[in-house]
């Protein structure tokens, strides 16, 4: 599959790096806060996609700012030989090997690829199940704050239960933002067809 325009590239695999930055800071908020609690509220899916999470978009933003310098320095150049290539067989000439490259334009973008689009699948159902594992947590504890306690367990409870609900904030936005990438990543992946 091949780029036809690396102008929308460009652009296309900008806005990819742009959503790869942002889960960065989210997961290690949603990490820490929910080991405040060891991970018990989402029985241990948050801290889990949080590492996962940030090992993926540390990875792809190493892998896109490669991609971008790639793209740009073959954005003028009308004989782009793309940047995955292999080098050809022993047996092909050297003129063959140049035509034959001179046809090919860049190719996909590593974020756009196949296994990364499936990594990210994986990221957005470990995001979705703890969103809801969460949500389930802070209903149940909403009913036992129903429940007349002591005064220090009252402050106790408000406490997990305001900590539950920014954890939960911080997993729905980065299920959203992982939604953004597979679609975004899918999209690109398109274009290049």
């Amino acid at each position: 599959m091949r780029i036809k325009s690396p102008g929308a590239t460009l652009r296309a695999v900008k806005k990819l790096l742009t959503l790869l930055y942002l889960p960065l800071p989210c997961s290690f908020i949603t990490f820490v806060l929910s080991l405040l609690h060891l991970g018990t509220s989402s029985l241990f899916l948050s801290p889990i996609a949080s590492a996962f999470t940030l090992v993926f978009c540390t990875t792809f933003v190493i892998l896109t700012h490669k991609d971008l310098k790639n793209i740009r320095s073959n954005v003028g150049n009308t004989s782009t030989k793309g940047y995955s290539q292999v080098q050809p067989p022993d047996y092909e000439s050297f003129e063959d090997s140049v035509a034959k490259s001179e046809q090919r334009p860049h190719e996909i973008a590593y974020i756009s690829r196949l296994p990364s689009i499936i990594s990210a699948c994986f990221l957005v159902v470990l995001w979705i199940s703890a969103f809801g594992l969460n949500v389930y947590t802070l209903s149940r504890l909403g009913l036992l704050k129903r429940v007349d306690l002591d005064q220090a367990s009252s402050s106790i409870l408000d406490r997990s239960i305001g900590i539950i609900a920014a954890e939960t904030f911080f997993i729905g936005i980065l299920g959203s933002l992982m939604i953004a990438i597979v679609v975004l990543g899918i999209m690109q992946r398109n274009m290049s067809e």
